[in-house]
């Protein structure tokens, strides 16, 4: 459980707390809330087993005043420092989406590279992490921001009956949307989805999606409707 930034609440009775600690269970065991599962990335430019990871986190949020006022200040923003971030805004302007429009209460930020990860989308904090690392290319580095870009828009903005529609016109109808224990991103609809995303901004060099070939400009154009906002 996450509580604020000024350290733990003081529960008023047992009864609340117990109430708490059960909302956190039932979070953990949703089919839809899977905690984070990790995918592999595939060909990245010297190591095939790194990852990109999608986090979808089961965690009961603090909602103290602190909190919300730290959230509104950052949504719409890139973070960071040093190099990471002076790449990652290179690597936003060159995607040339305005992301901070379709996506306001989400924040961005950009970390030093790690041995096991290429990005998360945390979808229960608005918040996505780009790792980026020194040997990674930038072209490379806009397709992980673009995967998890599509990953926050279809979090944000889907229906259930949108992403059915997605995996018909995919044919892909037969897969699981949300990844379960060990099963990769890629081979999900919402891996397909961020995958056919980053297509559409990037282009299909670093295409990834283990459930179908790339989009067609039909599927495409689909795509671009429901992630219009």
């Amino acid at each position: 459980m996450r509580f604020g930034a000024g350290g733990a609440r003081t529960v008023s009775s047992w009864a609340t707390a117990l109430k708490a600690e059960m909302v956190r269970r039932f979070l953990i065991a949703s089919a839809i809330v899977v905690g984070v599962a990790t995918f592999t990335q595939g060909a990245a430019p010297s190591d095939v087993s790194n990852q990109i990871t999608l986090g979808l986190t089961a965690e009961v949020q603090g909602d103290t005043a602190a909190d919300d006022a730290a959230s509104a200040n950052a949504a719409g923003e890139l973070q960071g420092e040093g190099v990471a971030l002076t790449r990652g805004r290179a690597a936003v302007e060159a995607l040339e989406y305005d992301w901070a429009s379709v996506l306001p209460e989400w924040t961005i930020e950009f970390r030093d590279g790690r041995d096991d990860l290429f990005g998360l989308t945390h979808t229960q904090e608005n918040r996505i992490e780009i790792f980026v690392r020194e040997e990674q290319s930038d072209e490379f580095l806009q397709h992980v921001i673009a995967h998890e870009l599509g990953h926050a828009i279809d979090v944000t903005l889907n229906s259930t009956e949108e992403r059915e529609q997605w995996q018909q016109v995919r044919g892909i109808a037969e897969h699981d949307w949300w990844p379960g224990s060990g099963a990769t991103d890629f081979a999900t609809g919402a891996g397909d989805f961020a995958e056919a995303f980053a297509v559409m901004l990037t282009g299909p060099d670093d295409y990834r999606s283990e459930l179908g070939d790339t989009p067609t400009t039909e599927q495409l154009e689909l795509l671009q409707e429901l992630s219009a906002g």
